[in-house]
Formats: C-alpha cells, sequence, structure tokens
C-alpha cells in the first residue's frame, strides 16, 4: 500500500512540476507516503469512534463529550504555548545530534513547567471561567484534564516531526486511533455507557502515545535546561500561540455569527456543507503540512519553495474545485434530506476550501523561517479574523450563508495577498540570517 501511494504522488509531482523527481523530493514523498497511511488508517478509527459514540450515547451525552473536546482545544493552548511548534522548526533545521537534544529536553520542560502552572490557575479559577464559558464544573475540569493529555501527545508527536521520523509518528498515529476505538468498545460492552466513557479512552490514548513515544527518544531527554534554546523557544513559541488562538476561533466565528442571525437550523446546514468540504481540505492539508514544515524548516532559502507553490496553484484551483464539489455532493448526501442541496452554495464552499489550502501553505512556509515568520502570520491571522467578523456581521444578514461563507473565503483571499506582498521581506531575511 505505501509503494502505492508513492507512486501515485511521484506521479502527480511529475505531471505538476515538469521534472524528473529529485532526491530530496523522493525522501519528502517517501514520508508523505507513511502519513497518508497513517493518518488515513487513524481517521477511519476515530470515525468510527464518532460515528458510533454519537449513536450509542445518545445526544445528550455525547454532546457533554463535545463541550469537554471544544474547551479543552482552546485550554490546551494555554498550556503548550506554542514550543511544540517552535520545537519543530529548530529541530528541523539542526543536523547537529548534541543541538537536538537540547531544543528537545529544554521544550519538554518549558512544556511541563508552563502546563502545570496554567493547571493551576485554571483549577484555581474553575468556577469563574465555566461561568464564562457556560458549562458546568466537572464539564470544565475534564476539558483541563482533557487538554492536559492532549498537550503530552502533542508535544511527543511533534517531536517525531521535528526529527523527520515520519514512518514512526505514522505507526503511532495508528496506535492512537485503534487505542481509542479499543478502549471506547471495552468501556461500552462493560455497560460503561456516559460521556466519561468517550473522554477517557481519548485520553487513554493520548498518554500511552505520550509515553511509548517518550520512550523511544529518551536518548534526547536529559535534566538539562538551555536557557539560548528556551529564549529562542519563547519568542517563537509566544507568537505561535496568538496566530494559534485566531486559527482556532475562525472556524467558530462564522457559526456563532450564523447562530445570532439566523436560525439553529441554518447552524446545522452551515455545518453540514463546512464538514463536507473545509473539514475535508483542513484534514488533508494536516498530511501534508505534517511532512511540509519540518521539510521546509530544514532548507534556508525558502525561493525554490515558493517557486514549487506558484507551480501548484493552477491545479489547485482546476483538480481541486470539482473534487471537493464532488466529495460535498456524497457527503450531503448521507447527511440526509433535512440538508438541502445548493450547488451555488456548495461551488462557494469548495472554492474557500481551495484559498484555506493555499494560506495554509503560504502560512506555514513563512513560519518555517523563523521568529520573523511567525510574527508576520500572526498579524496577517489576526487581520483575517478582523476582516471575517466584520464583512459576517454585515453580510449574514443580507445574504445568510451565502454571506457567511463569502466572508470567510475573501478574509483567507486577502491573507494569501498579504502574505505574499511580504514574501520578499522574508526572502531577503532568509538570505541575511540564520534566525
Amino acid at each position: 500500500m505505501k509503494n502505492l501511494v508513492s507512486k501515485i504522488i511521484t506521479f502527480l509531482y511529475k505531471l505538476v512540476f515538469q521534472e524528473k523527481i529529485s532526491l530530496a523530493a523522493k525522501f519528502f514523498v517517501k514520508n508523505l507516503s507513511c502519513i497518508v497511511i497513517g493518518y488515513g488508517i487513524a481517521a477511519f478509527c476515530i470515525f468510527a469512534f464518532q460515528i458510533i459514540g454519537g449513536r450509542i450515547l445518545g445526544p445528550t451525552e455525547y454532546g457533554k463529550y463535545v463541550l469537554v473536546d471544544s474547551v479543552a482545544i482552546f485550554l490546551h493552548i494555554l498550556m503548550i504555548l506554542g514550543f511544540s511548534t517552535a520545537a519543530i522548526k529548530y529541530i528541523a533545521e539542526k543536523d547537529d545530534y548534541q543541538e537536538q537534544r537540547k531544543i528537545i529536553s529544554t521544550s519538554y520542560l518549558m512544556v511541563f513547567i508552563f502546563s502545570l502552572v496554567s493547571i493551576f490557575l485554571l483549577l484555581f479559577f474553575s468556577f469563574q471561567l465555566s461561568k464564562i464559558f457556560s458549562i458546568s464544573l466537572l464539564i470544565f475540569r475534564l476539558a483541563i484534564i482533557f487538554a492536559f493529555f492532549y498537550v503530552l501527545y502533542t508535544l511527543a508527536t511533534n517531536t517525531l516531526r521535528g526529527l523527520h521520523q515520519m514512518k514512526k509518528l505514522a505507526l503511532f498515529r495508528i496506535g492512537y486511533g485503534l487505542l481509542t476505538l479499543i478502549v471506547f468498545g471495552i468501556l461500552i460492552l462493560t455497560k460503561h455507557i456516559s460521556f466519561l466513557a468517550a473522554v477517557f479512552s481519548i485520553c487513554f490514548a493520548y498518554l500511552v502515545i505520550f509515553l511509548l513515544i517518550t520512550i523511544n527518544l529518551r536518548q534526547y531527554l536529559v535534566l538539562r535546561f538551555d536557557k539560548f534554546w528556551a529564549n529562542k523557544l519563547f519568542r517563537y513559541g509566544i507568537y505561535a500561540v496568538i496566530g494559534g488562538v485566531c486559527l482556532a476561533f475562525l472556524p467558530a466565528i462564522s457559526k456563532i455569527l450564523v447562530s445570532r442571525y439566523l436560525t439553529s437550523a441554518d447552524v446545522g446546514i452551515y455545518n453540514a456543507y463546512y464538514f463536507s468540504s473545509i473539514a475535508v481540505v483542513v484534514f488533508l492539508s494536516t498530511m501534508f503540512i505534517t511532512v511540509f514544515f519540518p521539510t521546509a524548516s530544514k532548507y534556508q532559502q525558502k525561493e525554490p519553495i515558493f517557486r514549487k507553490i506558484k507551480q501548484l496553484l493552477p491545479y489547485l484551483f482546476l483538480g481541486g474545485i470539482p473534487t471537493f464539489f464532488g466529495i460535498e455532493l456524497i457527503i450531503l448526501t448521507l447527511y440526509g434530506v433535512e440538508y438541502p442541496i445548493n450547488y451555488s452554495l456548495m461551488l462557494l464552499f469548495a472554492l474557500t476550501s481551495i484559498l484555506i489550502a493555499i494560506h495554509s501553505l503560504y502560512n506555514w512556509l513563512f513560519c518555517s523561517e523563523g521568529v520573523l515568520g511567525v510574527k508576520l502570520v500572526t498579524v496577517v491571522f489576526i487581520f483575517i479574523t478582523l476582516i471575517n467578523i466584520l464583512l459576517s456581521v454585515y453580510l449574514i444578514p443580507l445574504f445568510a450563508l451565502y454571506g457567511a461563507i463569502f466572508s470567510l473565503g475573501v478574509a483567507y483571499m486577502a491573507g494569501i495577498i498579504c502574505l505574499l506582498l511580504l514574501k520578499k521581506r522574508i526572502l531577503y531575511y532568509g538570505k541575511n540570517s540564520k534566525s
């Protein structure tokens, strides 16, 4: 199967770039093939987990699990503060074992320290914060635990990314998916039918995978705090966390504003369209970026990568829009007759999906440059968020769901234009600095 995926990716590479594949590109394709298989199998397991959970637990209990998961996504950002993303960048660009060891050890220590401080503060103010989130105290405290285990999992898997150990990462990703599904199945069969079963299954899988990866990386881990790398990780991470917050809020903004100006049914329809198009693109982009970001971080000169992306753009539009239009049609049909199929709305979602994929490519290429890159990306993300909010407030009352997705598409288009205008600064910086 790996050879088949590799052959398909190699064929597409030659088709798009009209050149013989280089050794570096072959290495990239090999890693990407592993990730596609690993993440694909894991996605199937998690999809099964979600479907089984939704059916067996019922809307009320499943909804409680979704709340824990949703709140935890925001809380984990406060704990990890972008340090693991910074670790990927700096580990990937270093070939020296001792330097990698310093970066990994320091990032582990920093994440643990900031996570424990965050947990203490979150627990101390948990009553007040649970009121802000409009959830029960139990749900909020479970979200804190869930977020911590997710931080551990993210730290460990991102370390493997930085070391370019994609085959191991793919295997551990499969392990995570299988563990979640198996543990949840055992709990359901033993009559533990509650949202706690779903929460425990994922937390258990996160913890086991974190421990296995950490044992695998034990030669890189020493109880030594390197001030030089701590400073670089903190400078990079503090900007990355701002962009991370914006990225986490962006998908929710449109849904919140649709809920404000339209009806609950419209929110459900918008979410169905979102899940059948943008969510699919985000999943595929995540697989690609998993390999792309550490690979781009390794190269000092980014201009050849910019050229490759430029060559890729026509194919993304010409092939991507009809492909995702077809995927939308299939998934929306599965949703049922209560979710109307609107071809013009589907086209807007497909086009916006491609814009999000393109923005993601440029976004992570900028982040691979270092502190300046992540600073610029953060400013652009804030700009995108503001544009999306302003346009949505004006357009959703006028054009309903068309206004919501149009606002998101225009915001991402503006983000792409901004990044392209800032391209020269990144290229100049790469030639004159070792950031």
